[in-house]
C-alpha cells in the first residue's frame, strides 16, 4: 500500500516537473518572439 502510494506521488511530481518545463519553454519562446519583434520595429 505504502509503496504504490509513493510511486503514485513520484509520478505526480514527475508530471508536475514536465508541465513546468513545458510552460517555461513556452514563456521563453514568447519572450524571444516579443524581443525580436520589438527589435525589428
Amino acid at each position: 500500500m505504502g509503496n504504490s502510494e509513493k510511486e503514485f506521488i513520484d509520478e505526480q511530481v514527475r508530471r508536475m516537473q514536465r508541465v513546468r518545463l513545458v510552460i517555461s519553454a513556452v514563456v521563453f519562446v514568447i519572450t524571444l518572439i516579443l524581443v525580436i519583434g520589438l527589435a525589428l520595429i
